[in-house]
């Protein structure tokens, strides 16, 4: 599924064209119609990223905390989910996505450049 960002941080969907190590604590159990936040900031040369999250509704809340635009992508189960534009230097935007139990990848940047953290949803 690809989601547009604009740059006052909403998320948009938009039809699938093609489909294709920080730690933190787990989320608390929510609704299964509540949707959570999860922090992701984007730094010159690692991903802060949640190591796990309980399935369900998340918006992602994605910093840029870097000197140059960044591309973000969240690739696994139901993905790959992708920004529409890049996100500029130390701007933020989210993004919406639905995941469900699995390992995912966060995904900032191209070919050697590129940064890596690795998620994994837990069951409900």
């Amino acid at each position: 599924m690809w989601l547009a960002a604009t740059s006052l941080g909403c998320a948009h969907a938009q039809p699938v064209v093609q489909a294709s190590e920080g730690a933190a604590d787990v989320s608390q159990a929510a609704p299964a119609n509540e949707v959570r936040q999860a922090d992701l900031i984007i730094r010159e040369a690692t991903i802060d990223a949640p190591a796990a999250l309980i399935e369900g509704p998340i918006t992602f809340s994605i910093s840029n905390a870097t000197r140059r635009e960044r591309t973000v992508a969240v690739e696994g189960r139901g993905g790959p989910w992708r920004l529409e534009r890049p996100i500029p230097p130390d701007r933020s935007m989210t993004l919406d996505v639905v995941l469900e139990p699995g390992d995912y990848l966060i995904s900032s940047g191209e070919g050697e450049a590129r940064l890596r953290a690795k998620l994994r949803v837990l069951k409900r």
